[in-house]
């Protein structure tokens, strides 16, 4: 009886195993819900192109009720995406957030099998980009609160940078945003170093040569003035 008790255990915990690995490996759920989650990335990506002309009419809709048919915004993608655009963009990231649905899109187009998608790779570097861009336009828009409620940088870009301002000084966040700058342009979408370097221009070049020229030939003939009068 024992045994018996045992072995219908180990077949309805192997079964179970078997339904959850299968539905998790399932084409047609992977397919479904890949569709589902690349649409939800061009969703959110129209919301948030319309939050950049509709956010300040739309305030007065994102405190009403979600579900009350009376009340209309102006955001292409309804009040959910007026909603989403106000919580990720201005309480956010800024313009930042508009990585965000490059990384979900990322995901759903990995879902779908799409060939090239390196998902992890691609969400590291739109998860950096989403935070160093919020960071950037935070220190450059500083306390002028004005496009998007809360500047470029959103609301996190702006806390941050003034957080590290009075950390490090003004002086000392624009260095580590440039170093930090620097490393995603080389390490993560691979900009060669010699890119990076300051050029001189071409008339500039020119300009130095004939400096130069014209300090060697006067150090190879310093006294040709006296030589020629004594020789009168």
């Amino acid at each position: 009886m024992k045994k018996t008790r045992e072995e219908t255990k180990k077949k309805s915990n192997s079964g179970s195993e078997k339904s959850k690995s299968s539905f998790f490996t399932d084409e047609r759920i992977r397919f479904v819900g890949g569709i589902l989650v690349t649409g939800f990335a061009i969703y959110l990506l129209i919301a948030f192109i319309a939050f950049l002309f509709y956010w300040k009419p739309d305030q007065s809709q994102i405190t009403k009720e979600l579900l009350d048919a009376g009340s209309q915004a102006k955001n292409w993608s309804g009040k959910l995406g007026a909603r989403l655009s106000d919580l990720i963009i201005r309480n956010g990231f800024g313009l930042g957030s508009f990585f965000i649905p490059l990384i979900i899109g990322s995901i759903g187009l990995h879902m779908l099998k799409f060939p090239k998608i390196r998902v992890w790779r691609l969400i590291a570097i739109f998860t950096f980009a989403t935070i160093l861009v919020s960071l950037i336009l935070g220190y450059i828009s500083g306390a002028r609160h004005l496009f998007l409620g809360s500047g470029l940088g959103g609301a996190q870009g702006f806390e941050a940078t003034k957080w590290l301002n009075t950390l490090i000084g003004k002086p000392g966040t624009g260095i580590a945003l440039l170093f930090f700058s620097t490393v995603y342009l080389v390490y993560a979408l691979n900009v060669s170093p010699s890119a990076l370097q300051i050029r001189i221009p071409e008339f500039l070049k020119k300009k130095e040569v004939d400096n130069i020229t014209s300090a060697e030939e006067e150090t190879e003939n310093p006294v040709g003035t006296e030589s020629g009068e004594e020789h009168e």
